[in-house]
């Protein structure tokens, strides 16, 4: 890999459910590996609800540096565990941050009427002109809720690529614009 160390290394789609018997002995590898410095940190990526996730950590006796899962609205519960996972010292990678429940497309449709982009617009003191704007909300919403590690979005091209990183790098909303979003959430 022509690299000294690696960054971030994830055991993918892990089944918290039916976890390999030898998951303490690839934790003790990957513990040795870091202590060596060839790893910086190193974690489970899921798509299992986050509860089974933390239990699974708690029940082993398991604090990895990261965790890695889809973040969606329509799972307001995992904000408790985001941030008690946090709270532990376990870096939160989210990712599908625009996929906002089982309607996904209507629930966008409703939050893009023109009367909302209107409402949001004047709420969050920044111009939303069209529907793409409102991923604008969407990530700082995520951004300011669960100040996540890391959010992976989906990027096509250079433009997509530059334009999601202006939106990051805006300020998280503001804890009364976050209140605000979620009242709307609610209503969709």
């Amino acid at each position: 890999m022509r690299t000294d160390y690696i960054d971030n290394i994830l055991l993918h789609g892990y089944d918290f459910q039916n976890p390999p018997n030898d998951i303490t002995d690839i934790v003790n590898f990957l513990d040795s590996e870091k202590k060596r410095g060839t790893i910086k940190n190193y974690g489970f990526s899921t798509d299992q609800s986050l509860d089974l996730a933390a239990k699974f950590f708690a029940t082993n006796n398991l604090n990895p540096d990261l965790i890695q899962l889809p973040c969606q609205i329509s799972q307001k519960q995992d904000y408790v565990y985001i941030k008690k996972l946090n709270k532990n010292g376990i870096k939160v990678i989210v990712h599908s941050p625009f996929n906002i429940g089982k309607n996904s497309q209507k629930n966008f449709n409703n939050l893009v009427r023109i009367d909302s982009l209107n409402n949001f617009s004047s709420t969050f003191n920044f111009s939303i002109e069209k529907p793409q704007d409102i991923y604008s909300i969407l990530l700082g919403y995520f951004k300011s809720i669960y100040s996540p590690y890391a959010i992976v979005t989906s990027m096509f091209n250079p433009s997509h690529i530059k334009k999601n990183q202006e939106i990051i790098n805006r300020p998280a909303l503001t804890q009364k614009q976050a209140e605000l979003f979620n009242q709307i959430l609610v209503e969709i």
